[in-house]
């Protein structure tokens, strides 16, 4: 009987609520998050009566039923238990699983002066909840009776939705929400939350009403469509998702006590550039919309999305708007003095205005859930502020009109930066002692390596090579590097071919370029024969011997201002484009590089980026120019990680550059390798592809001693931007801030600046930037910016960047919608071009396919063969490497007989195409391992019906995040193994979770057989 008067057995079962169970999943997933909690602060002065306070509390608890409703796991199913027992005024943290899941908190700050905290778990309660308690604490403050209220209970608001019908709530979310929105171009960090209070005063306030009126609204509204405004500049425009918690009690449950408060999306569309007043009415319309379908649950309207879910994201709620409190919330505690604080609530979000005040005052907090030391939070409540004041004197003007800040174009002061005033093969020529270069077979010390440049430049001058191009087509080597400095000291200027075969973009270069000879050490290569019979052009060997009465050696130029090289880019946009650079550019990029590595006398430099990239030659002379040793990797070892890492490591390499998706490899390998990461190796860069912060990490944690650079550049101004990281990064990877010489703005399409947070096109100033491309197409592209004068020469990279709010430039992508592969820039539209193109060609569609680090490592061609045509995968192939080069060797096919899907416009319906993932693995696998076909019965069970395939998702299946935890809860009892639902979000197919349990078994295993081989040894 004693057992049967415990508290614990005296617990009842009750009801639980769609919102509950969701506020329960968020809980399970997050457990102990400062979000899930709600706080109401009071600063009292004057005479307290404490315990009559905590009398008041117990009655007040007693009263509401719900806030002693813990909700624990049952079968994996949430189960709502109730304690007869009110709690305590207690300074306890709140727990949904163990309580207490609400309280009281009564501190004393003074002689005269406390501090009440009134606080409870979400799932209980809800903001009006706690305006609400606060009334009746005060009714019973004295008495230590509940207040006499005729309110229906949590009970009651139960039974109702039991009843309650949402078919038409139902239908207008399934619309409304089609599918996951992308999320907002902002980093997640995995510290706490940043809020920062802001009081804009009540000139703000009335300016906002104002507004408001000739709106026809309310300075809520106004105030939600300047944060759809704001969002839609920093993401570029277009329909902006943001959830507004609404109260969603049905008529009658006004004063009820409970989770009855409902996060609505609401979608404030900003594209076709509307004027504020336009957004204004826009936002004001879907805010009404969402109003009147508000009594969905949020996990119900979400429930029907079968897209995987994201463990550190609400679905829809990336930002959030939070209103003021309507309820009056006001605590009176007989003669004392009860004042209501700040609200410092965290929300559900990445991001959140949460207005206390709007009609008196404009007051409240912007909160970000990223970077907690970092000013993001403050510097967009800057962009908001002045925002909102220029909508306010002017709603007419456009919002992407609408100033964040001061942009004003200013001249950048710096760019005359301190370089060398002597081109690099004088600065090379100082470096007497010491090794140039090794390869597998030798090596070249600077001395020998002037003697045989003076040489070959006595008979290159004899060609007639004066301020002309000189084609050099060799791999790196002694002879490649000769043959450049011998045509610098005679004049000319460099361009670089590999010795593959460079099809007809060589021919293409050739043409246009038209060099006074070509220097190669294979004269009957395909392209040296064409060069010769064809262009009529000179064949120039490097270990031929000079002829008599060669020339006597040229005095080496020293006039900056010559051209020093000229680069092609890989023509897979079209015709490849030349660009010449000087030698004052040349020696400024190359003492900056050798000054920023740290390359010196002592410096080993791998030789890995191919010749025809233009970083590797800049790499090579800022080596020669700071006296260090180049090092060429040998051809057989360059993609190949395992041997490469031990090459770099015998080889003692101190400085690599290579691209982001090879050193992914890299890493890779030195993971699996007992060695590890190379210790001489203390310098990495990293150019040419986008980077990855999952790379950036690893590769800090894998070489905690070596420094990790990351530059971003066009050919057109060699670089523009530098990074070095000093910490761990989140999911963008900066490019970093210019380099000296390099103005980067970033502007909009009326060329003036954007501010920090919105993506515009990245724009580079520089006296080192290349004049015009030596075809002269493109002009454009080197247009100057309006306002800022022509002095200065200026490129328009046509890529998308972002200043983030710390000053570093962020990569947002492309215009025309071009990737890099394998180091190469490709467009996309070209590539398809090329392949429609083909005699047995249809029609196609490519799209890039990114692998694990995020990077674009296959372009995958949709191809409809014509009719009778064969599909001949190998001869599109061919005919795209004659056409484009090696920029898209990495390409497979995929044969569609009935033609591309197309949407009502007739344009091309990607989202449609078969799925890259599983094309490429060619077909879907059936669950095969024990494992697999276990999990895929627990599957059936739950949702009706078994995946086909492993690759197939729980969520695409059928399943939804509150069936997560019946989940891992039946993986558990089949298979003995814990799985998190966080592990189970993260790797939501068949294979991912199969894997998980395959995981989790091994790892107990050694356990067990250690006890059973302690008790054989016993």
């Amino acid at each position: 009987m004693a057992a049967t008067n415990s508290p614990a057995s005296r617990e009842r079962r009750t009801a639980i609520s769609r919102a509950q169970e969701g506020l329960w999943f968020l809980d399970r997933l997050n457990p102990s998050a400062p979000a899930m909690i709600l706080r109401r602060a009071y600063r009292v002065t004057g005479e307290l009566d404490a315990g009559g306070l905590e009398r008041a509390w117990r009655a007040v608890t007693e009263r509401h039923r719900i806030l002693r409703t813990r909700i624990r796991q049952r079968d994996g199913r949430p189960v709502p238990r109730v304690s007869p027992l009110a709690p305590a005024a207690t300074g306890r943290l709140l727990d949904l699983a163990d309580g207490p899941v609400a309280g009281l908190t009564v501190v004393r700050t003074g002689p005269s002066e406390h501090r009440v905290l009134l606080e409870a778990h979400r799932a209980v309660a809800d903001r009006a909840s706690l305006a609400l308690l606060a009334g009746e604490l005060s009714t019973a403050y004295g008495t230590g009776r509940a207040p006499a209220v005729h309110a229906p209970r949590y009970a009651d608001y139960l039974r109702w939705e039991g009843r309650a019908r949402w078919q038409r709530a139902r239908r207008f979310w399934d619309g409304a929400l089609t599918a996951p929105p992308p999320a907002l171009p902002f980093d997640r960090g995995g510290g706490a939350p940043v809020a920062v209070p802001f009081d804009w005063g009540p000139g703000s306030a009335a300016r906002v009403a104002a507004l408001a009126d000739r709106c026809g609204t309310t300075s809520e509204i106004v105030l939600l469509a300047a944060f759809h405004a704001l969002l839609s500049r920093y993401s570029g425009g277009g329909a902006v998702p943001v959830t507004v918690p609404m109260d969603a009690r049905p008529a009658g449950f006004e004063r009820t006590v409970g989770p009855l408060e409902n996060p609505v999306v609401v979608c404030g569309d900003a594209s076709g550039g509307p004027s504020f007043a336009e957004l204004v009415a826009r936002v004001a319309r879907a805010h009404a919309e969402a109003h009147r379908h508000r009594t969905l649950p949020f996990a119900e309207a979400i429930r029907s999305i079968r897209a995987d879910r994201d463990p550190d994201r609400v679905p829809w709620g990336d930002a959030t708007f939070v209103p003021p409190v309507t309820a009056d919330g006001a605590l009176v505690l007989g003669d004392a003095r009860a004042e209501l604080l700040p609200a410092a609530d965290t929300e559900l979000a990445d991001l959140w205005l949460s207005l206390d005040e709007a009609r008196r005052t404009v007051r409240g907090r912007l909160g970000y859930r990223v970077h907690p030391h970092a000013p993001e939070p403050a510097a967009m409540l800057d962009h908001l502020r002045t925002l909102v004041q220029a909508a306010a004197a002017d709603p007419d003007v456009p919002i992407g009109d609408l100033p964040l800040e001061d942009r004003a174009p200013r001249p950048d002061d710096r760019l005359g930066a301190d370089a060398p005033r002597e081109p690099v093969h004088t600065l090379i020529g100082r470096h007497r002692d010491g090794t140039a270069m090794t390869w597998p077979d030798g090596r070249l010390p600077y001395r020998t390596l002037m003697e045989r440049a003076a040489a070959l430049a006595s008979r290159l001058a004899g060609i007639g090579v004066d301020r002309a191009p000189v084609a050099i087509r060799m791999g790196h080597g002694p002879a490649q590097l000769t043959a450049s400095l011998a045509t610098h000291l005679a004049g000319g200027h460099v361009v670089w071919f590999g010795p593959g075969d460079a099809g007809e973009r060589g021919r293409s270069v050739l043409t246009e370029l038209r060099p006074a000879c070509l220097v190669t050490e294979t004269p009957d290569a395909p392209l040296e024969r064409w060069y010769r019979d064809h262009l009529g052009g000179t064949l120039l060997l490097p270990s031929d011997p000079a002829p008599d009465g060669a020339a006597p050696v040229p005095v080496p130029p020293s006039d900056l201002g010559r051209l020093a090289y000229a680069a092609y880019t890989s023509g897979s946009t079209g015709k490849p484009k030349g660009i010449a650079q000087t030698h004052g550019a040349l020696v400024q990029f190359a003492a900056w590089l050798a000054d920023e590595c740290g390359i010196d006398a002592r410096s080993r430099v791998a030789l890995w980026v191919a010749p025809e990239h233009d970083p590797s030659l800049c790499e090579i002379f800022a080596t020669l120019v700071a006296g260090g040793t180049l090092c060429v990797v040998p051809d057989r070892l360059r993609l190949n990680p395992e041997p490469l890492l031990e090459w770099l490591r015998d080889e003692r390499i101190t400085f690599l550059q290579t691209v982001p998706s090879f050193a992914a490899e890299l890493l890779r390998a030195a993971r699996d390798h007992a060695g590890g990461w190379p210790r001489t190796l203390d310098r990495v860069a990293l150019m040419g592809e986008a980077l990855p912060a999952g790379l950036v990490n690893g590769l800090r944690a894998a070489a905690p001693h070596a420094r990790v650079f990351n530059g971003y550049g066009p050919t057109e101004t060699i670089a523009a931007t530098w990074h070095r990281f000093t910490g761990p990064v989140a999911a963008t990877v900066p490019i970093g801030r210019p380099i000296p010489g390099r103005q980067v703005l970033v502007l909009d399409g009326d060329d003036r600046p954007c501010p920090a947070g919105v993506t515009g096109e990245i724009v580079i100033r520089s006296p080192y930037a290349a004049a015009d491309y030596l075809g002269g197409e493109d002009a454009g592209a080197f247009r100057p910016v309006r306002g800022m004068g022509g002095a200065t020469r200026c490129y328009r990279t046509g890529d998308l960047g972002r200043w983030g709010f710390d000053g570093t430039l962020e990569f947002r992508g492309r215009r025309d919608h071009q990737v890099k592969l394998g180091g190469n820039r490709v467009e996309i539209s070209g590539v398809e071009a090329e392949l429609a193109a083909h005699p047995s060609v249809r029609e196609c569609a490519v799209v890039p396919v990114t692998g694990d680090h995020g990077l674009v490592t296959h372009l995958l061609a949709y191809v409809v063969p014509r009719e009778g045509a064969e599909a001949a995968p190998h001869a599109w192939r061919a005919h795209l490497n004659q056409r484009l080069g090696a920029s898209v060797r990495l390409i497979a096919f995929h044969v569609l007989e009935a033609g591309l899907p197309r949407n009502i416009a007739g344009k091309v319906d990607r989202r449609r195409l078969p799925d890259p993932a599983r094309v490429l693995s060619r077909r879907g696998r059936a669950p095969a391992s024990d494992t697999e076909r276990e999990l895929a019965r627990i599957w059936h069970d739950l949702l009706g019906a078994a995946p086909e395939t492993v690759e197939e998702s729980f969520f695409s299946a059928g399943g939804h995040s509150l069936l997560v935890p019946t989940l891992t809860q039946r993986i558990h009892g089949r298979f003995g193994v814990p799985v998190s639902l966080r592990e189970c979000l993260l790797r939501p197919s068949l294979a991912g979770m199969a894997a998980l349990i395959e995981s989790a078994t091994v790892h107990s295993r050694p356990k067990n057989d250690d006890r059973r081989r302690d008790r054989v040894r016993g």
